[in-house]
């Protein structure tokens, strides 16, 4: 006879306050996830912290690390040209200079919402940033042969 199992990774936001070392409020969640998955004779197996560093919080207070912000600039690029169309190096410039333009242009919301606000004009700013790094680079003498 087979069983069958649901594997599953929960990932919670924990804050560390005076009156709740990190420690303590994990400790806290894991015995009440624990009480509820007992019902099922479900077990944690192991578990984990991490820290991610926020780098930008929308005016309802919802916080999102740098890869939260570059999962939709990266399908924003896929379906979008002429970025659809970079490969390689040109591609992680456009994803350094989108990332850089929507992280400083957001104003309080959410990132999604910022790119579906794109046009033209912020693609051409995108694209004429993209040019003058590389115009730079392109300018710099090369030494050392």
């Amino acid at each position: 006879m087979q069983k069958s199992y649901l594997d599953l990774r929960v990932r919670i936001p924990i804050n560390e306050s005076n009156e709740y070392l990190l420690d303590v409020k994990m400790n806290q969640i894991i015995t009440d996830i624990s009480e509820q998955i007992g019902l099922y004779n479900g077990t944690i197996e192991e578990h984990s912290i991490f820290t991610k560093e926020i780098v930008y919080t929308t005016s309802r207070g919802e916080d999102f690390t740098e890869e939260e912000i570059l999962s939709p600039i990266i399908s924003w690029m896929s379906v979008t040209e002429p970025f659809s169309l970079f490969i390689g190096q040109l591609y992680v410039l456009a994803q350094e200079e989108l990332y850089n333009l929507v992280l400083t242009n957001l104003g309080g919301i959410h990132p999604v919402r910022k790119l579906e606000q794109f046009g033209d004009e912020e693609m051409r700013m995108v694209l004429e940033r993209m040019n003058f790094r590389i115009e730079t680079v392109m300018s710099m003498p090369v030494t050392g042969f």
